[in-house]
């Protein structure tokens, strides 16, 4: 086991990223159930909260157009009252804008609580059971991702992108840690995990949207080509329909739905590694220490004493090893009295060394 973290431990962001897509892949049948539950869910409570105020924007849509084209063409020419109007008109489309972002935020991130366990303990070869980890997810401590990440992250974005990143960065890890009993303080627990992985986080993020924004795009244009309809007709008051609103709402949503599991599951393998990590920390160095030399052997710390001067005896435990007695490990320094292809200590390569003695 020890083994296998400390290798774990020492891949590359690239690794890292292959086990997620292999993550992605082998769990998805699992994993895409509560995605799909709770994201229709939002699409459902936002057009039933929505539709209404969103007909009266657009109602007043022409009015509001033409002020603004009369503002910008003479500042004086638009009187107090349409000022008004105008401000109004927009303070009510960022806040229904807001709002249905963090509806939005709060289901994705009910999905993403209810399988970064799973997917935890899977990467890690727990062999956990998924509807036994869906229901420990929610406890008293699931409030937690669901306000900073739900809630904060959202309006942060919508007033100041980079506040909105920073709590997201930040608290990212939160998602598995509020769901760990070991951890006291999920909150700085998340915290101090993300150290030293930003840029890993943000690349995964930007992976996560890349890919589906992709792939949607081909999928909008046909949607736009195969189903042209005036949605205005659902959404008047007289003529209003929720069934077709959702389900409009829902096809021009499918890909992102489908693809909503990317994120977490390519940032499993990142909070196994930091957690691998922090555990390191104070006992002993999960990396290679000495660097090969251009002959391709490494060098190791441990060293024969000088020889005495002369007139001393030299004690036996003093005396240098001879060389077919064996050698000692390059990374943890444990003497190795035969040739092995693993450190029997550390259980790191010693083929190189191998070949290099064998040069000799």
């Amino acid at each position: 086991m020890e083994e296998n973290e400390r290798r774990l431990a020492s891949k590359s962001f690239g690794d890292l990223l292959s086990d997620g897509f292999r993550l992605f892949g082998r769990n998805y049948a699992k994993i895409i159930l509560p995605f799909g539950i709770f994201l229709v869910l939002a699409i459902v409570l936002d057009a039933f909260i929505f539709t209404a105020v969103r007909w009266e924007l657009t109602a007043q849509f022409g009015s509001i157009e033409e002020i603004t084209q009369r503002f910008l063409e003479d500042p004086y020419g638009v009187s107090d009252e349409e000022l008004d109007r105008y401000m109004d008109y927009q303070l009510m489309y960022i806040g229904i804008s807001i709002l249905s972002s963090i509806i939005q935020e709060v289901f994705r991130i009910l999905a993403v609580c209810c399988v970064s366990m799973f997917l935890y303990k899977q990467y890690r070869r727990q062999n956990p059971e998924f509807f036994e980890e869906f229901q420990g997810a929610f406890n008293k401590k699931l409030i937690l991702p669901i306000l900073i990440l739900g809630v904060i992250t959202p309006i942060g974005l919508a007033f100041l992108i980079i506040p909105g990143a920073i709590v997201f960065l930040f608290f990212i890890f939160l998602a598995y840690t509020y769901n760990m009993e070991e951890v006291e303080s999920p909150i700085r627990k998340a915290r101090s995990l993300m150290k030293g992985s930003s840029f890993q986080i943000l690349g995964i993020l930007l992976i996560s949207i890349i890919i589906p924004t992709l792939i949607d795009l081909v999928y909008m244009s046909i949607l736009d080509i195969a189903w042209q309809v005036d949605t205005s007709i659902w959404q008047a008051p007289g003529t209003r329909n929720y069934g077709m609103i959702i389900l409009y709402n829902l096809a021009y949503s499918i890909v992102g739905i489908l693809f909503a599991p990317l994120f977490i599951c390519l940032l499993t393998p990142l909070f196994a590694q930091q957690q691998i990590k922090k555990s390191f920390e104070g006992t002993y160095s999960y990396k290679k220490q000495y660097a090969p030399r251009s002959g391709g052997a490494y060098e190791s710390p441990y060293r024969a004493p000088e020889p005495p001067r002369e007139g001393y005896a030299i004690p036996e435990a003093a005396k240098p090893i001879p060389k077919e007695e064996g050698f000692y490990c390059p990374f943890c320094g444990y003497k190795i009295p035969t040739p092995k292809k693993f450190c029997p200590n550390c259980g790191e390569s010693l083929e190189e060394l191998n070949k290099f003695k064998e040069g000799v």
